[in-house]
């Protein structure tokens, strides 16, 4: 437990929690006090407002309703006082307000729960930590609980290093409150406020900023390798609780999202009916009524009842009262449907979900009990209407957790027959041939056949192979020296001279250093795959691997000891710490080789668990070689191409391990292969040791080089020890120096700084090897620092393993399934383009032309905010200095170690200031620039070191680079060619040349954008306004910050699309992001793991109570999110099948909300069409209130209960546009005549017929007009409404019962939609049949209860007998006809359809603006 005198650091668990209870109890309180006070800005969020496209009853709506309910009461009154009679008036008034107080009662309260619907959520989450403090106000919580302090970083992960209950634990970020104690990791980035606690207390971080402690004499460059103290961890008080700017966030700018498309369409038809076609309609029927009662007033009725009672008729079912019902209806129903179908999938549960979970989450949902946010963030509508699917993180939610090994490398010798002696017997005669001792002693220890013994048994015979050959010294010269020559006249057969890539012979040795004195070798390379069916999780794609074992096998032996030891770990954390730091002191631009276990490598190989028992760790030394963060402008200059090509920072670690078994010492070493081929001067082949040549380093540089630039490799050493190693050598870390050579150069020597003569023979290389540990005494402890670097220089090399994120396989077959629902895919990647790319390629998206864009705006920016391999977002210092290209050659060869001092001189990269005549171009092209008149007018390139004339442009340069890129062939023994990636700095490109200028016969590798596409967020949008729309259809975005893609998604949304974000739910910057999408998916990362096979269980516990600190950060994080994936659950399938029940279901309310607008369209027109042709009211208000308020909404809404149409997942969805297309609205109008006019047509030469028979009953024939009926009469409506008002309620009755089967014939084209009747019944849809039959048999009593009460009331009776047979036959022979014209009108809905899908996925599918090459 730490304590300050005598005081527990920090604060305990139970009153961490309290601060944050009480910082977010009072954002709560001020909400609601400026939500009481008016001061958050109500007009547009109220629930009422004209221009809220969220609510379903705007205050006009309400006028219009008021006002239709008093004209009746007024047409009551007049009617009444001078007829004393239509009591049904003020009933259907009183039911007009009645609904439409219920309805603006609902939209208030809906509108209630969407203002509250964050601070609900937030109290939810107080509820749950009060749970946590009642739990923890005794022990806290347990140390397991928390991820582990040394777990290798990762960005979706938001953590720090805080002394709670008195314990450094590893704290989720949003729990970090005011008055804790942080423990800053040098060069780590803070997450809050805080103040330094140690030394003066003057430093102040907020959060973004970087602790970047200064090293010891950091700015002068060591002569020799000088040791230096480790960066330490350093104390701060946290100023500011963390999550209080996050909460604040969510509650201003939760009610800021995108509105739906849904939302809007509902709206925007709202509004065109509202304001438009209901004036039209209701000056259309008081000019019609009007001329009626002037020119025709005997045929017609009261004035009240024409002039007030008749229009409200007529412009009563446009805007109907229980619409806002059937809206809140249809969304809880179907937000029930998606939520429940989640569940399901987290369960695992079978499909489909149960009525009864979907019963329970509606009453959740309507009345705010869910944590989904339906309603500022409607998952219902979104995933519905979604376009593009975007994620934000990359690590543990797109790709594993921990980087896979993808590719081994390592050197062996060739046979006779070009190949590796796979024969045990071969391999012992060759041994016996180099060594009589090592032969013996594989004797002694190897009795039976490789299948019998051990796998760590035999790793350890290899090495002590290794070690007898290499202490073996005079004794062996002879044998090694026949071996060479053997091996001499085998490496000149034709065979092995065509393995080997075609070398200048400048490029190689000068003529007095024959090249025959060495051994001719080629490079190996083992690919990799992920096998989740395999113990170990990987599988050699060579089936047979296993002739390679004794190559393998010290290679695994070393990442075991080395990287996997779990003794090792906090010493190599604080060196990462420490480079980390020497990294932002050279601008934060070099990057880290961060730890990453290769644990499933060893045990594919065949390790077994017990191996780390037979060795103890004694020494563990770390030592890097900076870049000279002190040096003068023009060096500085001279680093510029290993700065911009983000090479990783040279270093490496070795431990000094003894095994029990025999006692012996061994040195091994793992680090960046610059620095380790500096210390080595042999190779293992898996047979012998080996001398390195020159084509042995450049293989070996030429694969690493090639691999840090995407993937993460490190290289691995060894060498045996007679000598145990101090401790206190392992205190410090040691900084090597770096040599600098301004004068020139020759360029017909590879290897500039050394000489022929001082290259040793393998056999004097063995010999001073040996002679320097004896010199030293042997079995005294190496102490001195001279002595260790003498000790370590002649190491051999084993191998190189390059490690890569690789995406989850159930991510690929989403993006997949994506591409088919034309749902875009966007990765926002915090790292650069190259290794975006890379990993984009690896799930399946376009990653070439036309197909990325940065976010960063400048160079400037891109060295302050660009990543490194890890994906940093942190926010570096910007205090470096912007430095000209200059002329420089980038080598990819190491020098030769000394024998005291190894590294010395960086392997990575050695500059030239001249550059000899015969490597430039003879091309007039390129001719020579003066540098001292335009410094800046140049490329850096290396590998020709061409420099471009001065009235060449950027785009001629850029032209030039195209045409070398040409050749470009990815190939050669394993995949790699002599060049390197180089970014200009003055045209912020990305060039491939060769980095060897002897090597003319390489391919060039490049990886550069050549479209013309915006780079920076600043650019963006004027691309789109100018250009083409080419940003809005790319899958990637790399270098992005959370400001740039919180940017990105407003451009897109701006442009209508529909974006959902999937991020990590543990990443505390994700907020905003979360806050600006449509909709949010929180997905808790997998835990990267130090060891994958002995690492710590998963550190997300009790998740379901919130009850762990990584639960509870969770819950705070996702505050914005509509749902939350564990790290458990397969999010990928489940979100999947939201997606498509999502679109199933608005398809449905969509053709639900078309059919009750056609049916609601069609009551008002029969209203205008009868008065037209002078014709008595065909529907009473009765009718129309039957009609809208039941008949309508409950045939609309039977038509959701379809089945899923798996089919909607291959129909590309719309945009979010800001207005109805005239298109869509004449194709509605040219539909709707098609579908409802001519049955509306039918309906009322039905009602004329009836009328006509009415009158011919009680009137003489010739007295009846086919019209008027008896115009002899003087009564209202010549009769129809006196002793005759029965003949004229059955008239109605008759067109209203025509009219609703009508309706039921035409909601069978709308029950599958897409599909024609003679493909798929609608009587599949069962929720419809028994919907309908019902609303006929209800009409039927309808008609019965109206015919009753009518006759009741008047002496002259009418009967079903009355109705003639002319209307009988047209009014059931219609039905057939109205099915052929629904069907007929369906065939061109479908061809429209059809044609704007294929015009819709080739816009999905095309990514070519304006600078097409085709």
């Amino acid at each position: 437990m730490e304590m300050t005198n005598g005081c527990q650091v920090g604060l305990s668990t139970s009153e961490g929690l309290d601060i944050l209870h009480t910082d977010i109890s009072r954002l709560l309180r001020e909400v609601d006090g400026n939500n009481t006070t008016g001061k958050t800005g109500w007009a547009p969020h109220w629930p009422f407002h004209h221009r809220n496209m969220r609510s379903t009853l705007p205050w006009t709506t309400v006028a219009i309703w008021v006002l239709q309910g008093a004209a009746l009461f007024v047409a009551y009154g007049m009617v009444a006082q001078d007829m004393g009679r239509r009591d049904s008036l003020v009933v259907e008034a009183f039911v007009v307000l009645l609904v439409a107080m219920v309805s603006c009662y609902l939209t208030g309260w809906d509108g209630k729960l969407h203002q509250e619907e964050m601070i609900n959520k937030v109290k939810v989450a107080l509820k749950k930590l009060e749970g946590c403090i009642e739990s923890c106000s005794d022990l806290g919580w347990q140390e397991n609980l928390y991820p582990d302090l040394y777990m290798p970083y990762c960005p979706a992960i938001t953590a720090a290093w805080t002394y709670r209950d008195g314990q450094l634990v590893n704290l989720p970020a949003a729990l970090l409150v005011r008055g804790d104690v942080i423990a800053l990791r040098p060069g780590q980035t803070t997450p809050v406020r805080c103040r330094q606690l140690e030394g003066d207390g003057s430093l102040e971080l907020q959060p973004g900023d970087t602790y970047s402690p200064s090293v010891p004499d950091s700015q002068d460059p060591p002569s020799s390798p000088r040791g230096v103290p480790p960066l330490r961890p350093c104390r701060f008080l946290v100023t500011q609780t963390t999550f209080t700017n996050n909460i604040s966030l969510c509650l201003e700018n939760c009610h800021r999202r995108p509105v739906s498309v849904q939302d809007r369409e509902r709206h925007d038809v709202h509004r065109l009916v509202e304001w438009r076609l209901l004036p039209l309609t209701l000056v259309l029927v008081l000019l019609v009524n009007l001329l009626r009662f002037f020119l025709l007033r005997d045929d017609v009725g009261h004035w009240a009842e024409m002039l007030l009672a008749l229009p409200v008729y007529a412009i009563l079912p446009l805007l109907p009262p229980l619409f806002p019902w059937l809206w809140l209806g249809l969304n809880t129903y179907g937000t029930a449907r998606v939520l429940a179908l989640m569940q399901a999938g987290k369960l695992q549960q079978s499909l489909p979900v149960q009525w009864r979970t979907v019963r329970v989450l509606m009453w959740a949902v309507l009345t705010g009990r869910t944590e989904s946010l339906p309603r500022t963030a409607n998952i219902l509508h979104t995933l519905g209407s979604v376009t593009a699917l975007c994620c934000v993180d990359k690590r543990g939610v797109l790709s594993c957790p921990n980087a896979s090994p993808e590719k081994v490398f390592f050197l062996t010798s060739l046979e006779d027959d070009g190949t590796r002696a796979e024969d045990d017997g071969m391999e012992s005669e060759v041994s016996s041939e180099t060594d009589p001792k090592s032969n013996d002693l594989a004797n002694n220890k190897v009795n039976e056949s490789r299948e019998n013994l051990k796998i760590d048994l035999e790793t350890q015979d290899v090495l002590f192979k290794a070690s007898t050959e290499l202490l073996q010294g005079d004794k062996n010269v002879e044998d090694k020296e026949t071996h060479i020559s053997s091996k001499k006249q085998t490496s000149n057969t034709p065979e092995n001279v065509q393995r080997e890539p075609a070398v200048d012979e400048k490029a190689v040795l000068q003529e007095s250093f024959s090249e025959e004195e060495f051994f001719e070798c080629h490079a190996e390379v083992l690919d990799i795959t992920a096998d989740p069916h395999s113990s170990s999780g990987l599988q050699f794609d060579d089936t047979r691997w296993e002739r390679h074992l004794n190559s393998l096998k010290p290679l695994g032996l070393n990442i075991l000891l080395n990287i996997c030891n779990p003794l090792a770990v906090e010493r190599s954390a604080g060196f990462m710490d420490h480079l980390n730091c020497v990294s932002k002191d050279m601008g934060g631009r070099a990057i880290l080789r961060y730890r990453r276990c290769l644990c499933q490598l060893v045990h594919q190989i065949g390790f077994s668990d017990k191996v780390l028992e037979l060795f103890k760790l004694k020494t563990q030394v770390a030592a890097y070689r900076g870049l000279g963060t002190g040096l003068g402008q023009d060096q500085l200059a001279r680093r510029s191409s290993f700065l911009r090509n983000k090479l990783p920072l040279p270093n490496m670690v070795s431990v000094v391990t003894k095994d029990y078994t025999t006692g012996m010492l061994q040195l091994l070493t793992h680090g960046t292969a610059d620095i380790v081929l500096d210390s080595c001067t042999d190779f293992w082949d898996g047979i012998d040791l080996c001398p390195l040549t020159y084509k042995d380093r450049k293989k070996i540089l030429d694969f690493y080089h090639r691999m840090s630039l995407s993937a993460y490799c490190s290289a691995f050493a060894y060498r045996p020890m007679e000598k145990p190693v101090s401790r206190h050598l392992g205190e410090v870390f040691y900084e090597l120096p770096v040599r600098e050579t301004d004068e020139p150069r020759a360029a017909d020597t590879p290897v500039s700084d050394t000489r022929p003569e001082d290259l040793l023979s393998p056999v004097q290389t063995l010999e001073d090897s040996n002679l320097s540990l004896a010199s030293h005494g042997k079995g005294r402890t190496i102490r001195r620092e001279q002595d260790w670097f003498s000790a370590q220089s002649r190491q051999v090399f084993i191998g190189m393993v390059s490690a890569q994120y690789q995406a989850k396989m159930d991510v690929v077959h989403m993006i997949e399934d994506l591409d088919t629902a034309c749902i875009r895919f966007v990765h926002f990647s915090a790292e650069d383009e190259l290794r975006s790319r890379i990993f984009s390629e690896k799930m399946g998206l376009e990653a070439g032309w036309n197909c990325h864009i940065s976010l960063l705006s400048s160079p400037e920016d891109r060295s302050r905010h660009s990543s490194g391999p890890d994906g940093d977002r942190s926010r570096h210092s910007s205090g470096e200095t912007d430095v000209p290209a200059r002329r420089s050659k980038l080598h990819l060869l190491g020098s030769h170690a000394e024998e005291r001092v190894p590294i010395l001189e960086p392997s990575q990269v050695t500059f030239r200031d001249e550059v000899s005549e015969h490597l430039l171009p003879e091309s007039p092209e390129h001719d020579v620039l003066d540098v001292a008149r335009d410094p800046g007018r140049h490329l850096d390139l290396p590998g020709h070191d061409t420099r471009f004339s001065g009235n060449q442009s950027s785009a001629e340069v850029s032209r030039q680079c195209s045409q070398e890129s040409q050749n470009y062939r990815y190939g050669g023994e394993f995949g790699l060619q002599d060049n390197v990636l180089i970014r200009d700095d003055r045209h912020d490109d990305i060039i491939s040349m060769e980095t060897d200028v002897t090597s003319h016969h390489s391919d060039v590798f490049d990886m550069t954008n050549r479209a013309k596409l915006p780079r920076g967020i600043d650019n963006i949008r004027p691309h789109l306004e100018n250009v083409d729309n080419v940003p809005l259809l790319v899958p990637l975005f790399t270098d992005a910050t959370p400001q740039a893609t919180k940017e990105m998604l407003k451009i897109m949304q701006e442009y209508g699309e529909v974006v959902c974000c999937v991020g990590s739910s543990t990443n505390i910057q994700n907020t905003g992001v979360f806050l600006q999408a449509d909709v949010s998916v929180a997905v808790e990362p997998g835990y990267p793991q130090l060891c994958m096979r002995h690492g710590a269980p998963a550190v997300s516990q009790c998740q379901e109570k919130g009850s762990s600190p990584c639960a509870l950060s969770c819950v705070l994080n996702t505050l914005p999110c509509s749902a939350v994936f564990d790290k458990e659950h397969n999010y990928t399938s489940v979100l999947l099948q939201m997606i498509q029940e999502a679109r199933h279901l608005v398809l449905c309310i969509k053709n639900c909300l078309l059919f009750l607008l056609g049916c609601q369209l069609s009551i008002s027109l029969v209203q205008l069409l009868s008065a037209v042709v002078l014709l008595p009211p065909p529907l009473s208000g009765g009718h129309v209130l039957w009609l809208s308020c039941l008949v309508v909404p409950a045939l609309s809404a039977s038509l959701v209960a379809k089945e899923v149409d798996k089919t909607v997942m291959s129909l590309a969805p719309g945009k979010n546009q800001n207005h109805l297309p005239v298109e869509s609205l004449l194709q509605f109008g040219l539909h709707y005549a098609g579908r409802f006019v001519p049955s509306l047509g039918v309906c009322l030469l039905c009602f004329a017929f009836v009328l006509h028979a009415v009158c011919s009953k009680v009137s003489p024939a010739e007295a009846c007009h086919p019209v008027f009926g008896n115009r002899n009469l003087t009564l209202s409506w010549n009769d129809y409404e006196g002793e005759s008002s029965t003949g004229l309620v059955l008239a109605q009755e008759c067109c209203c019962f025509l009219l609703v089967m009508y309706f039921g014939v035409t909601s069978m084209s709308y029950v599958h939609r897409s599909h024609p009747l003679w493909r798929r019944l609608p009587f599949t849809n069962r929720v419809w049949l028994v919907c309908v039959l019902v609303i006929l048999m209800l009409q039927v009593v309808y008609f019965a209860i109206a015919m009753a009460i009518s006759s009741a009331n008047h002496t002259v009776q009418f009967s079903l007998g009355d109705v003639p047979l002319s209307a009988w036959l047209l009014g059931l022979l219609w039905v057939v006809v109205l099915v052929v014209c629904n069907e007929l009108v369906k065939l061109h809905e479908t061809r429209l359809s059809v044609r704007y899908q294929k015009r819709a996925k080739l816009q999905f599918g095309t990514k070519l603006g304006m600078n097409s090459p085709f």
